[in-house]
């Protein structure tokens, strides 16, 4: 339903004029599914942009879920009213209980941070499309996912009054494979949450200690799986480090996901033959403070999860949140070799903290990157060991991509993202 205007003012004395009409806020159903699992890239985002909007107080919010989110607390305090009718599946729940939720009447419109929407929703609708990879990669999804998101990819489209995408790569995707959509898409960047910036001097310095690498060292961030394309960052990284003994150790930071187990057998064996080398005494670099002692501040343990000393591979699996800033702030350059991004968050935060990044010049990632660092074309493993190399090898050029990360990070604000949203909530309103 379409908002009511403010009232007039009215030029009689407030004893002889009428009460003004109070002006009603629309109420919001968010789809709160991503939440329910452990968090990636689409629970944070799911998250962050619902507390931005909540807090900006104009229309109500419900949110919505086949189990209890995580973060509900925090999600209740800054507003947002929760309810849960618990269903085995979330597309179950998501076809079948939503719908009769919604025809209660008491919600204005429902917005989906999951790309897919009841066939049956009863109510206006807007969905974030956050990649079109179910359809242009279906082989980098689970089964699952598939089955979960593709019979339903089409009609929600059209169903949709708005769609919101997180880059203008994605918006063409959508034009190109859906026309009938595009008139509807609307490019809402995401934000970077405030807690990543540039770090303490002291604190970088003890977290480099503490990973064994005081001179810095390269971070890839994200789920290990194959659409991330890892395995080209591990080949660049073996010929460099090849070449060069005294090259920075890499730090891989996140969970494995699906289809990675031969990328987890083959970091364990890279990790242990740098053990096994640095026992040998081949003059590689050893990494340090890897006695039982955390330094101040950093919570991080001085021998990580999945690295031993000796080892220039560090796999730190899953980070709480407070440990993977730190981790952000203490690289030298951040690496995200990733085939295809809707938006790509990771980099973005390690703009925010300063770390200029190398990506592959695909998808949304020139979006993302800007000119605070260097992209490389998919597929050519030595142009990224180049760019790497020469990041590490050239310290000048380095400071200048990351004196310019933090004005490339400024674009992307929760609170600019939610004051868009809040105007796409209501052109699907209206």
């Amino acid at each position: 339903m379409q908002p009511l205007p403010d009232a007039a003012v009215s030029p009689f004395p407030a004893s002889d004029a009428a009460a003004p009409t109070p002006v009603r806020r629309p109420r919001v159903a968010i789809d709160l599914r991503a939440l329910v699992p452990p968090p990636t890239g689409i629970g944070v985002y799911t998250r962050s942009l619902a507390l931005a909007l909540a807090r900006r107080g104009g229309m109500r919010y419900l949110g919505v879920a086949h189990r209890p989110p995580r973060g509900a607390e925090e999600l209740a305090a800054a507003g947002i009213e929760l309810e849960e009718q618990r269903a085995p599946l979330g597309v179950a729940w998501q076809q079948l209980l939503l719908p009769l939720r919604l025809r209660r009447g008491d919600v204005d419109l429902l917005w989906s941070p999951l790309l897919t929407l009841p066939l049956g929703c009863p109510v206006p609708a807007v969905a974030t499309v956050h990649d079109l990879t179910v359809l242009l990669m279906p082989e980098a999804h689970r089964a699952k996912v598939r089955f979960s998101l593709l019979p339903f990819l089409a009609a929600s489209l059209r169903r949709a009054r708005r769609l919101v995408t997180l880059s203008r790569a994605t918006a063409g995707d959508i034009a190109f494979h859906y026309p009938g959509s595009a008139g509807k898409v609307r490019v809402v960047y995401p934000g970077v949450d405030e807690e990543f910036r540039p770090g303490a001097a002291e604190e970088i310095a003890a977290t480099r200690e503490e990973l064994g690498a005081p001179r810095g060292y390269l971070l890839y961030a994200g789920t290990l799986e194959p659409r991330k394309n890892v395995g080209a960052l591990l080949d660049a990284w073996e010929a460099l480090a090849a070449d060069d003994p005294g090259f920075p150790p890499l730090v891989l930071a996140g969970p494995y996901g699906w289809g990675s187990r031969a990328l987890a057998a083959r970091i364990a064996r890279l990790a242990a033959s740098d053990r096994r080398a640095a026992a040998a005494g081949d003059g590689r670099t050893t990494p340090t403070g890897a006695g039982p002692a955390t330094a101040a501040g950093t919570g991080l343990a001085a021998t990580p999860p999945s690295a031993a000393t000796g080892s220039r591979l560090l796999a730190l699996g899953r980070l709480d949140r407070a440990r993977l800033v730190r981790v952000f702030q203490a690289a030298s350059v951040f690496v995200y070799p990733s085939l295809y991004e809707g938006f790509g968050l990771p980099p973005a935060e390690a703009l925010a903290c300063g770390v200029p990044a190398v990506a592959l010049d695909t998808s949304s990632l020139p979006e993302v990157v800007g000119d605070a660092g260097l992209l490389v074309e998919p597929g050519d493993t030595v142009a990224l060991a180049a760019a790497l190399g020469r990041l590490v090898a050239e310290p000048a050029l380095t400071a200048e991509l990351a004196g310019r990360a933090a004005a490339q990070a400024g674009r992307f604000r929760w609170q600019r993202a939610a004051a868009e949203m809040e105007e796409v909530f209501r052109e699907a309103l209206g």
